[in-house]
This record gives structure tokens, C-alpha cells and sequence, in this order.
């Protein structure tokens, strides 16, 4: 598919590994949230917002939280 497209945007994800891919997955979710920003000209807080998610997602998988589900 992607020497026939015109245009290619890769999620850049790595090679798969299991059927279900959590990775590609997020990867794919990464990709259209920058390219949407890029459209609003905001790339770089939208690049900024991907690297705080990591420890906003910590913060957010407590212990507590945890323990609820």
C-alpha cells in the first residue's frame, strides 16, 4: 500500500510483533493528533503535550487507582 499511495505519513512505531499491537496503535494515535495540531499551527505544543504524557499517565496509574480497577 504505501509504494501505491501518493502520499505516506508513517507512525515511525518500529516493527510489528504480535498480531494485536498496542504500540501501532498508540503510535497511529500520536501521528493524527500531531497532524491535527500541525493543521490548528500549533505542532509544537502539541509535540510538547506528547512528551508530558508519559508522566502524566504515571501520575495517573497510581497505586490507588490500581487497587480500584
Amino acid at each position: 500500500m504505501e509504494r501505491l499511495a501518493d502520499i505516506v505519513l508513517t507512525a515511525g512505531a518500529g516493527p510489528e510483533i504480535a498480531v494485536v499491537s498496542t504500540k501501532a496503535f498508540t503510535a497511529q494515535l500520536a501521528v493524527l493528533y500531531l497532524l491535527s495540531m500541525s493543521v490548528r499551527n500549533k505542532y509544537q505544543k502539541g509535540r510538547s503535550n506528547i512528551k508530558k504524557l508519559g508522566s502524566v499517565l504515571k501520575e495517573w496509574l497510581n497505586n490507588e487507582l490500581s487497587n480500584k480497577l
